[in-house]
């Protein structure tokens, strides 16, 4: 029977780039980086040969980042384990270098404190992806108006607004009477609809959360083309919302 082996994969782009020790960030998560590759190189090799190199490799990357060879080990479990044990409460704080540090005495009165970043990279940088065409996002509350009178339909769908937009004007085209409140409108009143001032009022991914929304914005609008007695909307919320 053959062997496989398993290794860790570098891209060409890899350049051994960890978190420095010189930053200013608290020393657990510096503690976390070291104890995270240790324990990749220590258990995903299959050969005890290949296993140790991998780990030197580690243990050098990890001084080039800066970390001191002395903080460069496998943790103790069994310390750590007894240590969350031992723990009653947790205190998240933001980081400062030198008062963070004094702060973990509290551990003496059961309060565990961890730190976190005042600011990231993402929130320096911002995200690189352009803006998302609103008419393109699912889950739209949406307004249709009509182009003859004050009248509008609100709908509600779980696909995106663009597709929507194009059922309704496609069952006002092919005369489907009973699909909407909106063919309806239009056929029983000989009106037309003014498609191009239509727009998305809300987003919600939420099927029961959307139906809601939706009934809100119905029952809170008089010039809505919907019939409220068909609409299913608790009684009690229709009080609050005509007030």
């Amino acid at each position: 029977m053959g062997q496989s082996s398993i290794s860790v994969f570098r891209k060409a782009t890899h350049t051994g780039r960890y978190l420095s020790y010189r930053s200013e960030h608290p020393l657990q998560h510096k503690r976390s980086v070291v104890n995270t590759v240790l324990h990749r190189a220590d258990t995903i090799r299959n050969d005890e040969k290949d296993r140790q190199a991998e780990i030197a490799i580690v243990k050098t990357s990890l001084i080039e980042n800066g970390h001191p060879e002395r903080m460069i080990h496998f943790p103790n479990k069994r310390y750590e384990s007894k240590q969350k044990e031992e723990t009653r409460s947790l205190a998240v704080l933001p980081y400062y270098p030198g008062l963070t540090e004094k702060l973990k005495r509290l551990s003496s009165h059961n309060i565990k404190v961890v730190s976190k970043p005042i600011r990231k990279i993402g929130d320096i940088i911002g995200s690189t992806k352009g803006p998302i065409n609103k008419n393109l996002r699912q889950g739209a509350i949406y307004s249709i108006p009509c182009h003859d009178c004050q009248k509008h339909y609100i709908g509600e769908s779980k696909q995106c607004f663009e597709t929507k937009h194009k059922e309704h004007i496609a069952d006002v085209k092919h005369k489907r009477f009973d699909k909407s409140a909106l063919t309806r409108h239009v056929f029983d009143l000989g009106h037309s609809t003014d498609w191009q001032l239509s727009k998305v009022l809300e987003f919600e991914c939420d099927f029961h959360k959307r139906r809601f929304i939706e009934s809100c914005y119905i029952n809170t609008d008089c010039s809505s083309m919907h019939d409220k007695s068909c609409d299913i909307f608790p009684d009690i919320y229709r009080f609050f919302l005509n007030k």
